[in-house]
Formats: structure tokens, sequence, C-alpha cells
């Protein structure tokens, strides 16, 4: 069980390896001491007054949290065995032309979809030694064969 303090000073008791995602502020919230993490413990995100890397680095699991990178350069934190699916962005996921942003694949864990700047086969390599499912990636996940080399 890790404790964990929200933003308004709840106190909340959450077992680690209920815990799948772990992302820490968004752009906007720069200098934002917080994280927020999502998981089979509740149906929403609960949003925690530390770092994500102080909760990520308090944690006791079987199998470490793999580290992402989101578009915005910033880590995100995922659980392996709860990706359901990698797939290639859809053409609404994709920046605009000109945008320094860069997004080449994207995760599907519980209902929680994260765009990632690695490829579908550099993310489906990362998760692969840490429990990733592999059985529920065969197939044609959005009208686009996924493809593992």
């Amino acid at each position: 069980m890790v404790d964990v303090v929200s933003v308004s000073g709840q106190h909340a008791d959450i077992r680690d390896e209920s815990i799948t995602v772990i992302t820490g502020p968004y752009p906007w919230e720069a200098g934002a001491h917080l994280s927020y993490v999502r998981g089979s413990f509740a149906p929403n995100v609960f949003v925690c007054n530390e770092t994500a890397p102080q909760l990520v680095g308090r944690l006791t699991l079987e199998k470490p949290l793999v580290q992402l990178t989101r578009p915005n350069d910033t880590p995100v934190w995922v659980k392996a065995s709860a990706v359901s699916m990698i797939r290639y962005p859809l053409d609404t996921e994709l920046p605009d032309p000109g945008s320094n942003i860069v997004v080449k694949s994207v995760i599907i864990v519980g209902g929680f979809h994260q765009a990632l700047k690695q490829s579908v086969t550099e993310v489906h390599d990362l998760l692969l030694g840490s429990g990733l499912n592999v059985a529920l990636l065969e197939g044609d996940h959005s009208h686009r064969r996924v493809s593992y080399r």
C-alpha cells in the first residue's frame, strides 16, 4: 500500500499493484508539484500533491512501471500488463502541421488514451519484458494493421 495525499489534503491508501498510469502535470500547470494517478482503485483520476517521479519512486512493485514519453516531452509511467492496445495515432490525434510536437503512437489503458513520442514498435519493445499481454494486441485495432516486424 502506498499512502498518497490529494491536492485537497485527503489521504488515501492505494494498493501499489492497482496503479496503472502515473503522469505529471499538464503543460499549463507549469511548476505544479502534482501527479495524476489512474488505476483499478477508482473510476476517475486521483490528483496527488507530490511529483510523479517521487510517487513512482515510493512504489514497491514486482514489475516496475515502464517510463514512456508524452508528446510534451514529459514522462508517463505505465503498468505494462494493463495496456490493452498500442496503435498508430488517428488523424485527430496528430499535431497541426508545422508543430514541434511528435505523436507516433497511442496506448490505451482502461478507458485512458495516452499519445506517445515513441513508435508503436518502440513502445511494444519497452513494454514486452514488463508484462505486456501480447495476445490482447493481436488483430486490427484501428483499421490499420499493427505490425511488430
